[in-house]
């Protein structure tokens, strides 16, 4: 909190305790949501992928009708 709080205070940013705070929330913020969001993103890599095996074979089985 010190290190933010006089981080904070070099850069000029938005007033000393509100600006720590701000950053203190941006970061609990980061910390909580980055593992919710990388699982997440397999689910949904793995939905992306199986669609696109489904789609490469309806579209073979849609060639070898013609």
């Amino acid at each position: 909190v010190a290190n933010i709080l006089l981080a904070q205070a070099l850069k000029g940013g938005c007033g000393g305790v509100a600006g720590a705070a701000i950053e203190i929330a941006r970061a609990a913020a980061r910390s909580w949501l980055a593992p919710i969001l990388d699982t997440a993103c397999v689910r949904l890599a793995y939905v992306l992928r199986n669609l696109f095996d489904l789609a490469v074979e309806r579209n073979k089985n849609n060639e070898s009708l013609d």
